[in-house]
């Protein structure tokens, strides 16, 4: 016997229930969102810890360099150069002996700058240039012309770009640490050689070369500020008379006050943002700001921390100045005056 279905017309037909091009784009915006948001915030945590990871290595670096640059308070001067002395000898019979510890203090004052200038360097001519005060060279730094005369091409081959970096990593190779040098408290990552240039740098989580001024008469903040009259640490007989030095520029002339080093990452733009260089040898020299000095020792611009330099684009400024051509670069900046308390 055969049997037959029979088909009721009106019965609805069954069919699988499947999603619409409205509800499938609705779903692929839904996961897009998400994912970005996703993406954000893992973006946003990995720039926090490079951040994090930027101020601990700003802040170990301040602190190597601020425990050698105060020793200079009380550094022994070696042997002073035999014209200088006689310069200041002829000084002192001027005015009559009156000012024998001045005169002195002044001696002293310009051998430490100069010490500072030759064993902390911060650009290749405070390495390069011959000691003005004192009688020779001192050993820290001739180990320093060491290392630049082993690159293929001599000095001439250490670039500038990054000579405030390079310079801060040759003192932190100098810095013993027990048995090993500072160096080692630096990841291998955390070194390179940005410019190639044979001359490496330490770098910042951002892969950035990370900087040093050693005299940063512009950089304000809460350690240092020109406003403050306070002083120079150097200088606790104020041989350095400022106030006799007249230059009408903008900002006006500083007296003496204390100062300290600055350690920085240009943070996560990579831009600095402040004056960080004299631009050439050139103007490293008086003619570029008016000697600061007397006649009777003019020869000392090379150590002097108050110098001031003629911007191409920005006009007469100090070292450490945040440049009006780009005034915002710098507001992203970490520095070891806001990472380290001392």
């Amino acid at each position: 016997m055969t049997f037959y279905w029979l088909r009721n017309p009106a019965a609805t037909p069954s069919r699988a229930r499947g999603f619409t091009l409205v509800e499938l784009l609705m779903t692929i915006m839904v996961i897009t969102v998400l994912t970005s948001m996703v993406l954000f915030a893992m973006a946003g945590a990995q720039n926090t810890a490079k951040e994090n990871r930027t101020r601990a290595q700003v802040a170990r670096l301040q602190e190597l360099v601020m425990t050698e640059y105060e020793q200079y308070e009380s550094r022994p001067i070696p042997p002073l150069n035999p014209a200088f002395e006689a310069a200041v000898a002829a000084q002192n019979v001027a005015t009559g002996g009156k000012l024998v510890a001045q005169m002195r203090a002044r001696a002293r004052l310009e051998a430490v700058r100069e010490l500072m200038r030759m064993e902390m360097p911060s650009r290749i001519d405070d390495v390069i240039f011959d000691p003005a005060v004192l009688a020779s060279r001192p050993a820290l730094n001739q180990a320093y012309l060491r290392r630049i005369n082993s690159l293929p091409g001599g000095p001439t081959s250490w670039t500038g770009d990054y000579q405030q970096a390079e310079c801060l990593y040759m003192i932190i190779s100098k810095i013993p640490s027990g048995d090993v040098s500072a160096l080692e408290f630096f990841q291998q990552d955390e070194i390179g050689d940005v410019d190639g240039d044979g001359m490496p740098e330490i770098l910042d989580g951002f892969g950035n070369p990370i900087r040093w001024l050693r005299w940063a008469p512009g950089f304000l903040s809460n350690k240092q500020s020109s406003l403050s009259g306070d002083g120079d640490p150097f200088d606790p007989m104020g041989v350095d008379a400022r106030e006799n030095t007249v230059l009408a520029t903008t900002p006006p002339t500083r007296l003496a006050f204390t100062m300290y080093p600055v350690v920085f990452s240009a943070g996560p733009d990579g831009k600095e943002g402040i004056t960080m260089d004299f631009g050439s040898s050139v103007n490293y020299g008086p003619a570029a700001s008016g000697p600061p000095y007397p006649s009777w020792n003019a020869s000392l611009f090379w150590n002097d921390p108050y110098r001031l330099y003629n911007d191409p684009d920005n006009g007469l400024m100090f070292m450490g100045t945040p440049l009006p051509s780009a005034p915002n670069d710098y507001l992203d900046n970490i520095d070891g005056h806001s990472t380290v308390a001392r």
